[in-house]
């Protein structure tokens, strides 16, 4: 009589491909949402200007100032 080897199933195979679309639709969101948290674009870099107020920001790309907490929207002026 010769003993059938059968692998132990620990049900990952069936696991798998749900976990990959949840781990997918995951990283999708948390893309999706830090981009439209922020409207910045590359060039915008605010700086605390201390010198002009405690609460000063300047843009070191184009100079643009804001006032309060640090800007999260470009405030460049539209061409």
């Amino acid at each position: 009589m010769t003993a059938s080897h059968r692998t132990p199933s620990w049900g990952w195979s069936e696991k798998m491909p749900i976990l990959l679309l949840v781990l997918g639709a995951s990283v999708f969101l948390y893309l999706w949402l830090s981009r439209r948290n922020s409207t910045l674009t590359r060039a915008c870099r605010w700086r605390l200007d201390r010198a002009t107020a405690a609460d000063a920001w300047r843009c070191a790309a184009c100079g643009a100032v804001a006032r309060g907490a640090e800007p999260r929207d470009c405030l460049r002026p539209k061409a």
